[in-house]
């Protein structure tokens, strides 16, 4: 045991010129697994989706404890973090994610489960909807697209495909395209960043049902936003959502209904964006239901960290609420009005179609 101390000190002097015995500064070996450290900035964000910088203040955020794999080996929150980042960027199994970062793939499931959840409790921070003081710009932004007045955001729905549930409710979640999907709501701005998400109705469910059973319809209808969504034909028309005109047979309901989707498009990439960026929501994921509602969130909440980094470089369906008849009434009385503000918007509003 003495000679081989000795061996290492002696790796560690040298003589000088003189004789006297020098020693030389001990070289450190930077952890393989800190790639905060490893990592250059580009590498780091083109693996993770995220900045170094917005990773280290979302990790202080989190407040993850230490934990231990199947293998008795401590595993620090910064790993923890990026063991589910890696997971949702790729979506690859998770005995492949342990495997390359040293962890057993039992650790990398319960990790990544834990994980998306206290991220997605973040969500009401960095999903939500701009001040009243903030919507000016936001309409401005989106009339520069192609002309389009009042527009507060973008509308749509998109499937995440998921393994069969199981269960007698199981053919709910079902497609109309056949495969087994969250049918997920979202609401963008002119930038891409999500305003809203809606992510806990099955694939079967059509759009115009979850948003009439959303809370942000309910804020919409009571006037709490003054502006107006843009959504396809799958919504209702209201005097809070545009719609396309449904054959359009004048030059001017042509124009509107071109400066209508070219605005509306907005909703397309940031879908398109979302799926590129976190793979794990373009592949059936094998996660509980839970689990994946709160990947879905947690995705969300990272899509606006990552478009903030790259500027700076079931709420219960109660049928007893309204009654039928009342709901009739009150659906065609906002259809009408509808009707009206978008009969205006075509007759005295100059699209440009540039």
């Amino acid at each position: 045991m003495m000679a081989a101390l000795q061996v290492f000190e002696e790796l560690d002097v040298l003589e000088d010129a003189a004789g006297e015995r020098v020693r030389l500064p001990r070289r450190i070996v930077k952890d393989r697994l800190d790639l905060f450290l490893t990592l250059t900035e580009e590498e780091f964000t083109s693996r993770f989706r995220i900045s170094k910088q917005s990773a280290r203040a979302l990790l202080a955020d989190l407040h993850l404890p230490e934990a231990a794999d199947a293998r008795g080996c401590p595993v620090p929150p910064h790993l923890q973090l990026l063991i589910t980042l890696r997971w949702m960027a790729t979506g690859d199994l998770h005995q492949t994610i342990g495997d390359c970062l040293d962890v057993s793939q039992q650790f990398v499931s319960s990790c990544s489960s834990r994980t998306v959840r206290a991220i997605a409790a973040l969500y009401q921070r960095y999903v939500k909807f701009p001040g009243r003081h903030e919507l000016g710009s936001i309409k401005t932004n989106f009339e520069a697209i192609s002309g389009f007045p009042g527009v507060i955001g973008a509308i749509d729905c998109t499937h995440i495909p998921i393994l069969s549930p199981g269960g007698q409710q199981a053919e709910t979640y079902r497609s109309r395209k056949g495969f087994f999907s969250l049918n997920v709501q979202a609401v963008c701005g002119p930038d891409l960043t999500f305003y809203n998400i809606i992510c806990r109705w099955p694939g079967s469910v059509h759009a115009s049902r979850i948003f009439a059973n959303s809370s942000l319809f309910a804020q919409l209808q009571a006037g709490d936003y003054n502006g107006h969504l843009l959504g396809d034909s799958a919504y209702p028309l209201r005097p809070f959502l545009m719609t396309p005109v449904g054959n359009p047979s004048r030059p001017n309901e042509g124009r509107y209904n071109l400066a209508h989707a070219k605005t509306r498009n907005v909703i397309e990439r940031a879908f398109g964006v979302w799926k590129r960026r976190f793979r794990c929501l373009a592949i059936p994921m094998r996660t509980s239901l839970d689990t994946t509602m709160a990947t879905i969130c947690s995705a969300a909440v990272l899509h606006n960290i990552a478009m903030a980094d790259r500027n700076e470089d079931m709420e219960d369906y109660d049928n007893d609420i309204i009654n039928e008849e009342e709901r009739l009434i009150e659906n065609a009385q906002n259809r009408h009005a509808g009707q009206r503000k978008r009969a205006n918007m075509i007759n005295n509003v100059v699209f440009s179609n540039e």
